[in-house]
């Protein structure tokens, strides 16, 4: 279950660069999200090379980027992941606008390591515009 109970890593890094999907950090055999260091290595490696074979300001370096930020939160490097996420967030909303959903996973992700961080006013605002931005322009979706 991508836990890399019994893969090598070296080996799964080979595998994830092979199949050039930097947004998806989910095994290719059963599907689930990749955990622990392993997670970590990959989403690195994904911006990298989603940079690379993408450019800075796409819409699929900025979910790797939103990636990244998410998995350091989780590890408890959270000024780094802010960093990553507040890129996702200003990216997302130049590149597609405030209404898409991937920006508004990354406010909601951004949201929710600013809550962690204690930074609650901050945190609210970008949770309750993902909320907001998620029930549409009329208020349903």
């Amino acid at each position: 279950r991508g836990s890399l109970r019994l893969a090598h890593l070296e080996c799964l890094k080979k595998e994830f660069l092979a199949r050039r999907e930097w947004t998806q950090l989910t095994c290719s055999i059963c599907k689930n999200e990749y955990v622990a260091p392993a997670v970590l290595d990959l989403a690195r490696l994904a911006l990298e090379w989603a940079e690379a074979d993408w450019g800075l300001k796409t819409v699929g370096t900025l979910v790797a980027a939103d990636h990244l930020g998410r998995v350091l939160s989780a590890a408890g490097q959270l000024e780094e992941a802010e960093q990553h996420l507040r890129r996702a967030v200003d990216g997302l909303q130049e590149v597609v606008g405030m209404q898409h959903t991937e920006t508004l996973i990354a406010q909601s992700n951004l949201g929710m390591l600013l809550n962690s961080r204690g930074r609650f006013e901050e945190a609210e605002q970008h949770v309750r515009g993902a909320w907001e931005g998620s029930r549409g322009p009329s208020g349903q979706r």
